[in-house]
């Protein structure tokens, strides 16, 4: 996929993301817990990113692009469709969903558990299916909305499960 080409030249624009999300995350009482879902994983931005600030979380890398996740270094590497995800229900404490959720017809957030970290990121030009995501979801509680602007515009939400 032409993705897993031009994917290493946004390290940057997404550590920015990620640095505040987890700032945020902090400052709300919010946890990542033990067990997170990088949905859209790619080449592992994230798993780099927390094993860089050594917090303690075991990601599991979801991803439909088989290029990008084979440069991903999580030992928990799943080739999977973010429409149909192939997990049962409750079995993450987190789930990271940055720059992918526009590109899903049927997110859903059934595999994280009760009182578990949602993180719904997009870019400020998907602010209408943004919204309607936050607005959808009556299983969370949205805990904040901010925007991050860094060199990318970015719509970020906190969710907790009910």
């Amino acid at each position: 996929m032409f993705f897993s080409e031009i994917y290493e030249s946004w390290r940057e624009i997404q550590y920015e993301k990620y640095e505040e999300i987890l700032e945020r995350i902090e400052k709300n009482d919010l946890s990542l817990g033990k067990l997170v879902l990088d949905l859209g994983s790619a080449s592992g931005f994230l798993f780099d990113f927390l094993a860089e600030r050594d917090v303690e979380s075991e990601v599991v890398a979801l991803d439909i692009d088989v290029a990008s996740l084979e440069k991903n270094p999580s030992d928990h590497l799943i080739i999977g469709d973010g429409n149909n995800l192939p997990f049962k229900s409750c079995v993450f404490d987190s789930l990271f969903c940055v720059d992918v959720a526009h590109l899903l017809d049927n997110l859903r957030f059934d595999c994280v558990k009760k009182n578990g970290t949602i993180i719904l990121a997009l870019p400020a030009r998907h602010k209408e299916i943004f919204e309607s995501l936050v607005a959808e979801n009556e299983h969370c509680q949205l805990i904040e909305k901010f925007e991050v602007n860094g060199r990318e515009k970015e719509l970020v939400a906190l969710l907790k499960k009910l």
